[in-house]
């Protein structure tokens, strides 16, 4: 429904730079984003121009994936890549770059300044009101089921084959995987 309703198609053709152009000239009604994209707006836009709502999944959850640190284990530097990673996550440098990136710091003890933006405070007041996360499937999956799972999905936005037809097709894919 929403395929055949509401996304450009085929949607999956559209990059992020392109989908966000369509956005700020106002030819594309909304964006599946997260809160990095208050940032992005207030580069291109007047944020005062749009609003943000969580997508109606029914189930309260959002989205929401981890980004990571990592250290190399072949660096000889690795003490002090660790005490970046401390001073990067540190409550005094969080707190002085609170809302330059999202709504929301990596540091928990790190609330939004006075000043942030009426947007950076719904999407704040979002991730309050959640009643939990979820990971999209693709996030976990090896890369040949990764790719069918984009194939399908795209058909099914493009209206070449029926959810429950896409369903069952994942689940032959899956069954027939090498192991």
């Amino acid at each position: 429904m929403w395929g055949q309703n509401y996304i450009l198609s085929p949607f999956m053709g559209v990059d992020q730079k392109q989908s966000f152009t369509l956005f700020l000239a106002k030819r594309a009604a909304m964006m599946l984003e997260g809160d990095w994209l208050v940032s992005q707006i207030k580069e291109g836009g007047n944020v005062d121009d749009y609003d943000v709502f969580p997508f109606p999944n029914g189930t309260g959850r959002l989205y929401g994936f981890a980004e990571y640190f990592y250290i190399s284990s072949k660096t000889s530097k690795a003490d002090l890549a660790a005490e970046f990673i401390n001073s990067f996550t540190s409550t005094e440098f969080q707190t002085e770059i609170a809302g330059t990136f999202g709504a929301l710091s990596v540091n928990k003890e790190v609330k939004l300044k006075d000043d942030a933006s009426a947007m950076h405070k719904e999407w704040t007041q979002i991730f309050a009101d959640a009643k939990g996360t979820f990971v999209n499937g693709d996030q976990a999956f090896p890369l040949d089921v990764t790719t069918e799972y984009f194939r399908v999905i795209n058909d099914v936005a493009a209206a070449r084959i029926e959810p429950q037809a896409a369903a069952a097709a994942m689940q032959t894919f899956i069954g027939n995987r090498k192991k």
